[in-house]
């Protein structure tokens, strides 16, 4: 709107514009910012897209021009290994120049964490004679956000070694020399992916 007083003077009305941002991190270790992830921002309908995120640094998301008015943030897209945040955020951009900060979380103001993927890993032993109980087996590995895993576990009386919440890695299964499997001629090591 242009208006123009008595004076001829004109009057410029500019509208109000802010940004929205957040900082994506992995659930188990924060100080592992997560690359990879989209997130849209929706009109107050939910339903019209309005823009979607740029990364600006690693982890850090942003999307600035937002308009004065209510908005939804989603994320559209998780990081590779993660699992996707399926909720909206509301917000709302009031101030010109402002800066909103959206959280999925009570880890501090525009921190957006994501849980990793997990899954499950079962050992089955099997001998010619029928003798599985009490066998040991190293699982070593990686995970795809770089941590280390080693852990020993040895057979149940089925010959069963279970585990559960295995982040999503790649790992080595290595039966070790025990007792148990004195006698036997020890499997090659298997990789699990």
């Amino acid at each position: 709107n242009i208006v123009s007083n008595k004076d001829n003077n004109l009057f410029v009305n500019e509208a109000i514009k802010g940004t929205v941002q957040l900082t994506k991190i992995d659930n188990d270790y924060p100080d592992n910012k997560l690359s990879g992830a989209e997130f849209t921002v929706y009109a107050s309908d939910m339903m019209t897209e309005i823009g979607v995120l740029s990364e600006i640094e690693n982890g850090v998301y942003s999307l600035s021009g937002l308009r004065y008015g209510e908005y939804y943030l989603k994320e559209t897209k998780a990081p590779e290994h993660f699992n996707i945040d399926d909720n909206y955020y509301y917000f709302q951009i009031l101030k010109d120049g402002e800066t909103v900060k959206i959280t999925n979380s009570g880890a501090g103001e525009g921190v957006f964490i994501n849980s990793p993927k997990f899954g499950s890993l079962k050992i089955i032993k099997t001998s010619a004679d029928n003798r599985v109980e009490g066998f040991s087996f190293l699982v070593k590995g990686t995970t795809y956000t770089g941590q280390d895993y080693e852990e020993t576990f040895v057979t149940d009386e089925n010959g069963i070694i279970l585990i559960e919440n295995l982040r999503a890695g790649e790992y080595i299964v290595h039966e070790i020399r025990n007792d148990a499997s004195a006698g036997y001629v020890l499997p090659d090591d298997k990789t699990i992916i």
